[in-house]
């Protein structure tokens, strides 16, 4: 009778792996979509700003980007709206909606007339459009960090972690493959004309299949806050986590949100200072070589895709670690090695060899990083305005310094300013860890170690 029970039990554990898998896979894809739809605009605006403002290469590229950013604006609002709803009504309704939100944006991205046709008009779609993907992707992120807590053990926090944004990194990568080869297939001019529309058609498509598939994705609102209530109290004394408050209406989520200020403070700050290199990097840096260096769009993609590629390989690798190592000190010890990274950016100055040695070496730095930045805030939260509330300091972080990184890096580039902004990004890092242990030592940790 024992070896039937025990037979049972580890059938009953492989099928809650196997099924948790499946579903960080699913979560996993919708992200990469939404990775791929959302920073595509960033790898194309040398060619957006062409099409639809005019003027010279590199002020058409600034105003391209002075768009990319209005997304990151928007964020925060779709992350508290979206949020919210998703702490009372549960976590798939929105992984479903936000998903579709993107397909449909990028289709009509690959589809809307260019100024040459109407006019300013076309500038003004292009803004309305990029503010419906903020406001959809504003979720995205934060939701699958509040998953990965909910639905993984905390023993594996880290690896679910590390392989979600390995898909994050592999929607990169696979939008600047297909960058690289339209615009190897069709070549430069063509490219800048009407080929920067094939890869938003095909990320359309894309979002489609990924939507079908989410489908079967299972709701971890309700389970996850009974078994924070049920072993909670027990797990502080160990590990200092906190046990859940009971579940409430929309004002406790949001009294929730206002007793863990500190932690919200933590997490825009967390968020903000791997996210300044990393758009810094993956979006300034390949846009200041092709409209300012007159580098070969071609060579920036491929490089691009290389960048991400050390990502998607590393990430899983650095998230296993961080279990055994624990992920705050990873953390930790990972956000004191972008100190001195920020300052790779001094290095280039059009050298083609310069650009593929700070992108590939970059990559590589930043890894270990963003591997566990994502689950950071969603621990410090309770199951109880968790969403809601990393969502909106997730977002913050990413409108405040990542949207606005990739303007600010090129406008400082062109003025002879580089060290300034390597400057900056030092010490958003510095202040995040400083942030990130203060608001452990005030509430503690919910989930992770």
């Amino acid at each position: 009778m024992a070896n039937i029970e025990s037979a049972t039990t580890a059938d009953s554990t492989t099928t809650k792996k196997a099924s948790a898998g499946r579903s960080i896979a699913l979560v996993g894809a919708g992200q990469a979509l939404e990775s791929f739809d959302f920073l595509l605009f960033g790898s194309l605006s040398p060619q957006l700003g062409a099409q639809f403002f005019g003027g010279d290469a590199v002020s058409s590229t600034l105003n391209a980007l002075a768009v990319y950013g209005v997304g990151f604006v928007f964020r925060p609002v779709g992350a508290v709206f979206f949020g919210w709803i998703a702490d009372r009504v549960g976590r798939r309704p929105m992984m479903l909606l936000s998903v579709a939100v993107m397909a449909l944006s990028a289709l009509l991205m690959g589809l809307m007339p260019t100024a040459s046709v109407i006019g300013v008009w076309a500038a003004v779609l292009l803004v309305l459009l990029r503010i419906v993907q903020g406001l959809a992707f504003g979720i995205e992120a934060p939701l699958n960090a509040t998953y990965n807590v909910e639905i993984g053990k905390r023993e594996r926090l880290g690896r679910y972690s590390g392989l979600i944004y390995g898909w994050v990194q592999l929607g990169l990568l696979t939008a600047s493959l297909v960058a690289f080869f339209t615009s190897l297939a069709v070549g430069a001019d063509a490219m800048k004309a009407w080929g920067w529309r094939i890869p938003f058609l095909i990320g359309g498509v894309l979002g489609i299949i990924v939507l079908i598939m989410r489908r079967g994705l299972p709701e971890t609102l309700h389970e996850a806050h009974r078994e924070e209530v049920g072993a909670g109290a027990a797990a502080a004394e160990v590990q200092r986590v906190q046990p859940a408050p009971e579940l409430e209406g929309s004002q406790g989520i949001w009294r929730q949100i206002g007793r863990h200020w500190l932690a919200l403070v933590a997490t825009i700050f967390v968020v903000g200072g791997v996210q300044i290199l990393n758009y810094a990097l993956n979006v300034a840096l390949p846009s200041l070589a092709q409209s300012q260096y007159k580098v070969d769009p071609a060579i920036a993609f491929a490089t691009t895709s290389a960048f991400s590629l050390i990502i998607v390989i590393l990430c899983p690798i650095f998230g296993r670690l961080a279990d055994r190592w624990k992920v705050s000190r990873l953390f930790i010890v990972s956000r004191w090695i972008l100190v001195p990274a920020a300052f790779l950016l001094l290095l280039y100055a059009g050298s083609i060899g310069a650009f593929v040695g700070i992108m590939l070496l970059g990559a590589v730095v930043l890894s270990p990083s963003l591997a566990i930045f994502t689950p950071i805030g969603a621990s410090l939260m309770p199951t109880q305005g968790r969403t809601a509330g990393a969502g909106l300091a997730y977002s913050v972080g990413v409108a405040i310094f990542g949207g606005t990184a990739s303007y600010i890096f090129v406008w400082m580039q062109v003025n002879g300013l580089t060290w300034l902004f390597c400057v900056y990004g030092a010490v958003v890092c510095i202040a995040s860890i400083f942030l990130y242990q203060a608001a452990v030592k005030k509430t503690g940790l919910y989930a992770g170690q």
